[in-house]
């Protein structure tokens, strides 16, 4: 139970940030690491998102939790960007449009397992009933029937962007618009 109080904590904390200034904290991690794609090499979808969501090791997702506009859910769901159990692909944090892309939720969930993944494809969008889309809430991004085997949940947050170009033919890099959060959930075994 001490664990659920502290997800609803700091995930109150994180929704008390408006999405809109939340106010980047310093460089890009495409920046920080030189082995990282720059605005030129960008390319659509990619097999290397590691640059714009760190690490990616063990049963995982990604999910761009609002899309363009967090004020106005998205009527296709929520986009997977990655999906560890199904295979390597992970699009860019970028609207797949040009234009104005509003300052965006990426959430990774690491779970110690999740066999669900393996059915959940990357650059998919997927309804409320597979991904849990309750914006601010706890279990905000992960898949529905892996609830109790998530162990981290990292929110990175990019655009607050204008975009010239579509993803399929580069354009500008994706920015920071807000800071990165990380929740270590407490197994449930450890609870009892």
């Amino acid at each position: 139970m001490k664990a659920f109080a502290f997800c609803v904590a700091a995930l109150a904390l994180i929704a008390a940030c408006t999405l809109q200034g939340c106010g980047g904290g310093g460089d890009t991690l495409a920046s920080i690491d030189a082995s990282c794609p720059t605005s030129s090499h960008l390319t659509w979808p990619t097999t290397d998102c590691r640059c714009f969501f760190g690490q990616l090791s063990g049963v995982m997702s990604i999910v761009d939790a609002c899309g363009a506009n967090c004020a106005v859910p998205n009527p296709n769901g929520i986009m997977v960007h990655y999906s560890s159990e199904s295979g390597p692909l992970c699009p860019i944090p970028k609207a797949i449009a040009t234009g104005f892309q509003g300052c965006s939720p990426y959430i990774k969930v690491t779970y110690s397992m999740c066999t669900l993944l393996k059915n959940i494809k990357a650059d998919t969008f997927y309804k409320s009933d597979v991904i849990d889309s309750t914006q601010f809430g706890p279990m905000w991004g992960v898949v529905i029937g892996c609830e109790a085997n998530v162990t981290k949940i990292e929110t990175y947050y990019y655009g607050n962007q204008t975009f010239t170009k579509p993803p399929t033919e580069g354009g500008e890099e994706p920015q920071e618009c807000g800071p990165v959060s990380a929740l270590t959930v407490v197994s449930n075994e450890e609870n009892e």
